[in-house]
Parts: structure tokens; sequence; C-alpha cells
């Protein structure tokens, strides 16, 4: 017999527990403690008690999922679409039973559609750092994660590939394109000061770097920042890549290689020896040029979306 309940003050421990029993290790997915979560979930001025899910079998948590809403200012949320942003499951029916009742959540709070472990901006929930970077979906090896939505209507919507490149490489730079020049700097965001990742709910230190032209036009662009919190907590030195640009007059012409090497010259100098991206996997482009300089698939990720009016009701 599952019983459902939300979220009460204390109930931290049992939810980090299950966390690092079942989700902790997925990719750069590090160990949570009360003290983060705490932090980067309740005491959050938008945190809903009635979102978080609570299963118990045999007394004991057997799942819990974290359900909440996008936000196109990061502020304000968007209650016409639900996100579930976390989810750990010992128990497939228990996990069954609490994302059924965050839809239900989601559905009273006048969702129309609600998706799950998505990473476009603006649809990233508010803390959904505490998978340790940008992740690109749920990890394939996310335990009884897969069967959990899919027993719930989920359908995958779109998918990545996780690649990673050891950073052992030289330390020597391919010549900058004619006529161009490199810009590493704090990254700015509209919604944001100056400042870290935590527009992301990451507490990581975000930094972006650019190839501009001599009129200062911006030819290529990618974003990066070093997991600090996964690392203190596995050993790992590994640092992310995201947001990756490049102008169409630029392809073909070294700019993006050149900008790479850039950044992982860069990381390598602070330390870092691994790099990680999500690609598209139906961009098979990009995939390409990931290989070409180093980059090799680990796994992939998927991202998942549910219809309320095609799967259901969830009143």
């Amino acid at each position: 017999m599952t019983e459902i309940r939300t979220y009460r003050a204390g109930d931290e421990n049992e939810i980090v527990a299950l966390w690092n029993q079942r989700v902790a290790g997925c990719f750069a997915t590090g160990p949570l403690t009360v003290e983060t979560f705490r932090a980067d979930v309740v005491a959050k001025h938008h945190f809903e008690p009635d979102g978080l899910i609570l299963a118990f079998s045999g007394g004991r948590l057997a799942a819990w999922a974290h359900a909440g809403f996008k936000s196109a200012d990061n502020v304000t949320p968007d209650f016409r679409a639900g996100t579930i942003s976390m989810l750990a499951v010992a128990d497939v029916a228990a996990g069954q039973a609490a994302v059924g009742a965050a839809l239900h959540y989601l559905f009273k709070r006048g969702a129309k559609h609600a998706a799950a472990f998505t990473i476009d901006f603006p649809n990233t929930p508010f803390y959904n750092g505490l998978y340790g970077g940008e992740k690109a979906g749920m990890d394939e090896t996310h335990p009884n994660g897969w069967e959990t939505l899919a027993r719930c209507g989920f359908k995958p919507a779109a998918g990545a590939i996780i690649m990673v490149c050891e950073l052992d490489g030289p330390d020597a730079l391919p010549p900058a394109p004619p006529g161009t020049r490199l810009s590493i700097a704090p990254w700015n965001s509209q919604f944001t000061q100056p400042s870290s990742a935590r527009a992301y709910g990451i507490p990581e230190k975000i930094r972006q770097a650019e190839v501009l032209d001599e009129s200062g036009k911006i030819l290529a662009h990618m974003e990066f920042w070093h997991l600090e919190r996964y690392n203190r907590a596995t050993g790992d030195r590994m640092a992310v890549v995201s947001h990756v640009y490049a102008s169409d007059e630029t392809r073909g012409g070294g700019t993006a290689a050149f900008l790479q090497a850039a950044v992982h010259r860069e990381l390598r100098k602070e330390g870092a020896r691994r790099m990680a991206l999500g690609a598209g996997s139906l961009n098979g482009r990009a995939v390409r040029f990931y290989q070409k300089i180093g980059y090799r698939p680990l796994r992939n990720a998927f991202q998942f979306y549910l219809d309320f009016q095609r799967y259901g009701d969830f009143s």
C-alpha cells in the first residue's frame, strides 16, 4: 500500500538519503546534502510544499518527485507550463504514484502540459542545478526513472548525447582567424547581474568565451564552468561547456575549433581534467564536429513531455 503526502519540514533527511541512494552518480550528479537541499530548494521564495510529493511504502520513503513551473524571466512562474525537475525512485509503483500526484498538483495550478528533465532555458527549473551541471535531460542510467515516467504517460520529446573530452592536449592554440580577437569574461545574463550560474540554480561561476571581429561582432560564443560541487564530492575535475554558437559566415574556417581550444587551455590551467557537453542527438554536424576535436560519446539523455488533454485528466 502506497501512502502519498506532500513535503513537511523535517523530511529532508529521508529525501536526501533516497536521492543519494538512487540518483547520485548519474553522470555529473554528486551526492546531495541536507543543507544544500534546504538552501537550493526549500528556501527558495517560489518553493511550494504541495509540489514536492513523497510516496511511502511499508512506512519507508520509496519515491519522491518535485514539480514546478517554467519562468520566462526566471522570477515569475508561468503556471501554464509544468515541469518535473527532480525524481528519485526506489520502487516504480511508488514512483508512479508520486509523479501522478505531482501532475495533479500541476494541473490544479493551471498547467496545460508538463515536461520532465528539460534544460532549454527558460524551461530550466530554478533549482535544477542540483544535478551538478546543466543536464541534457534524464540520463539513461537514471534508476527506474524511464519506467516511472512511461507509466505516467510521458513520451521522450528530445534527446541529447552526453560527450566528454579529456583535457590532456597541448597548450598551444591553433592560429586565430585573421582579423579576430578572443575575449574570456564573466557571463552576463539579461536576467541577472554579471554573476554566477545561480540564474540556472547552479552554484558554479559561469564565464563566456567569444571570438569577435574588428567591429566587435560576435563570431563564436560559448559558456563554461567548473563543476565545483560535483568535483568536491567525487574527487573528479570536470568542467562543462554550454550554449556553443558559431555564425554561419565562420563555419569551416576554424573559428569554433580555435574557441574550443582556447577554453580547454584556460580550464587546464585551472586544474580541470575533463570537459563535458550535451549535443542534440539529431544534430549530426555538431556531433561530428565535437568528435573531430576530441569529444567521445558517453551516454544518452532525454527530455520528456506530457499533454494533459491527450493523456488524461489529473483533476
